[in-house]
């Protein structure tokens, strides 16, 4: 039986934690306000990322601190599973109360109300931290040296989860967005996908409520992708536009985005699993203390890696639906998309990291070369779904 102070003490240091951090945020957020600026919605993103954060290291250290006071204790599936439920609790009281006031600020800002968790967006939340968490959780949970709970971690983060991850995938298009999209654009989806030669099924996000202009592909198994699109991009966006934003989208299926990007964070996710291994296993000499050193800088590593990487894949496929739309259509709808979602165009390298998307300068800069370059009679018709290029074979 574990005891229970080092746990209220956790949650007593997080609760601390959220009380400075969400007065901090609060003056943050109202001096952003008060200074208006062109480009308040940009600051008060920044903030709100900032402050998450500072947040999860806060929650981090107290929960770190709780599990250094019990690992001698985890000695079955139960201690396990109570100690990850203070640890989730210890970190996410901060960033909860860190993010409030700063969220509130920037939904003033858009003119729309706060985003509030659902149970669609919980439940998406739970299943999402099942799939990327299970190997750590099960490989400290089960009675085994260090050798076989490591083997357990890497074998279930780098293998597994990602197959999980892609059958997972129509739960979570249904969770992130109920309907199937609508006649006229689960048209345009199919008759973009039939000519690019991948296969996608088209569902239909409510965002007119939060302004949210999106579409973003879900699952990388063929017969199981999925292109969810927002209602308030579908009605604000020109055909032309759509017809670009949703080429863009299809590259991504093209390229296999979605499968790398689940591989990139399972590389990242791997070593936490490997880390909480060797704690729990309580091996105290000089060779633990290297493996602890060296997992963090993979992760550390691995983060820069997966940013650069997926700001390459962003690039990637704004050239195929570039040469699928033709690159001013393209240019025309990102300038759109920016203006909807009022997104700071000419954003630092470091927030770009940080995202893991290029500035919407930048790119647009890149179509413009594009542009002045490309052969007459590139783009479609307004109003047509464009023809893409031969890509090859159609997938199976």
């Amino acid at each position: 039986m574990m005891s229970v102070v080092p746990g209220v003490a956790c949650l007593a240091a997080s609760a601390v934690a959220g009380v400075v951090l969400r007065w901090m945020a609060a003056r943050r957020a109202r001096a952003i306000e008060a200074a208006g600026g062109e480009h308040r919605v940009h600051e008060l993103r920044v903030a709100l990322f900032r402050a998450t954060r500072v947040a999860a290291v806060c929650g981090s250290v107290a929960a770190g601190g709780y599990l250094g006071a019990v690992l001698g204790q985890l000695s079955d599936p139960v201690a396990v599973l109570s100690a990850l439920a203070v640890i989730v609790a210890g970190v996410a009281g901060p960033v909860a109360a860190a993010r409030r006031p700063i969220a509130s600020a920037l939904a003033r800002a858009r003119g729309v109300p706060r985003a509030r968790m659902t149970p669609r967006g919980l439940g998406m939340a739970a299943l999402l931290f099942l799939i990327r968490f299970w190997p750590a959780i099960v490989g400290a949970a089960v009675p085994a040296g260090l050798a076989g709970r490591v083997g357990i971690v890497l074998l279930g983060s780098l293998v597994v989860s990602p197959v999980i991850g892609g059958l997972s995938a129509p739960v979570i298009a249904r969770l992130l967005a109920a309907a199937e999209l609508p006649g006229p654009a689960g048209a345009r989806v199919q008759a973009l996908a039939a000519r690019a030669g991948v296969r996608v099924r088209g569902r239909l996000r409510h965002g007119a409520r939060t302004k949210d202009a999106s579409a973003r592909q879900v699952g990388w198994l063929p017969g199981l992708r999925y292109l969810v699109v927002s209602d308030y991009l579908i009605a604000s966006a020109s055909p032309p536009e759509l017809d670009a934003i949703l080429a863009h989208e299809l590259a991504h299926v093209r390229h296999q985005d979605v499968l790398v990007r689940q591989y990139l964070a399972a590389v990242q996710l791997a070593p936490v699993g490997v880390m909480l291994a060797i704690m729990v296993t309580g091996a105290r000499d000089a060779a633990a203390y290297l493996g602890l050193a060296l997992m963090w800088v993979i992760i550390v590593v691995s983060i820069r890696l997966a940013s650069a990487i997926v700001i390459r894949q962003e690039l990637a496929a704004d050239d195929l639906a570039a040469r699928v739309t033709g690159p001013a259509q393209l240019a025309a709808a990102l300038a759109r998309l920016a203006e909807l979602n009022q997104i700071r165009p000419d954003t630092s390298a470091r927030w770009d990291r940080s995202v893991r998307h290029p500035a919407i300068q930048r790119r647009l800069e890149r179509l413009r070369q594009r542009a002045g370059a490309a052969p007459a009679g590139d783009a479609a018709p307004a109003g047509q779904p464009a023809a893409a290029p031969r890509p090859g074979p159609p997938e199976p």
